[in-house]
């Protein structure tokens, strides 16, 4: 997160998109947000039994 906060120097992130709630994806959402700015946070996760159904 160090090399982020030299990248933003002190602007918002503008979104934090989080596709699912794997800990590869949102495993480090919480520090993020309690460290950065976030202007637009966007989860979206679609369970996959529903793709499995639709077939």
């Amino acid at each position: 997160m160090d090399g982020l906060a030299r990248d933003l120097r002190d602007a918002p992130l503008d979104l934090l998109w989080i596709t699912h709630p794997h800990s590869d994806h949102i495993g480090g959402a919480v520090d993020l947000l309690n460290r950065f700015t976030v202007n637009t946070y966007a989860f979206v996760y679609t369970y996959m039994a529903n793709f499995a159904a639709a077939r």
